[in-house]
């Protein structure tokens, strides 16, 4: 191959025209659009979740501060009052207490033991 046809080759692959280089600038600008638009539209969706996160938290917050009954300090000072009136009452009465647990709870416990040991001699039974 003669020099001209070289020339001519080399131009033609390496040295493209401003109509070839601008079509590639479009289809990279087009294509960085497309994905800035997608992360705008993923955003979007990100903030109308939080935002209806947010009003949903604002409206149970609403309803809470009504139940507290408009102060948020209500809650706290019901629960104070409630301890001062439990710790009036003496040591004695909280083991009354306890005690009595304690006796509901073995017996609960004793009966729960007492069937457990009859379905177990039922099952040997049909074993046997």
């Amino acid at each position: 191959l003669g020099v001209p046809v070289m020339q001519t080759l080399a131009k033609a692959f390496l040295l493209r025209g401003s109509m070839d280089l601008s079509s590639s600038q479009l289809a990279v600008a087009s294509n960085e659009r497309a994905a800035l638009e997608k992360e705008r539209d993923k955003a979007q969706y990100k903030l109308n979740d939080l935002t209806s996160q947010l009003t949903a938290c604002k409206a149970v917050e609403e309803a809470l501060q009504a139940k507290a009954g408009g102060d948020k300090s209500a809650d706290l000072e019901a629960s104070i009052t409630q301890l001062e009136t439990l710790g009036d009452s003496g040591m004695d009465e909280w083991k009354a207490k306890g005690s009595a647990a304690i006796a509901d709870l073995q017996a609960q416990a004793a009966a729960l033991e007492e069937a457990t040991t009859k379905d177990i001699e039922v099952i040997m039974q049909k074993i046997t």
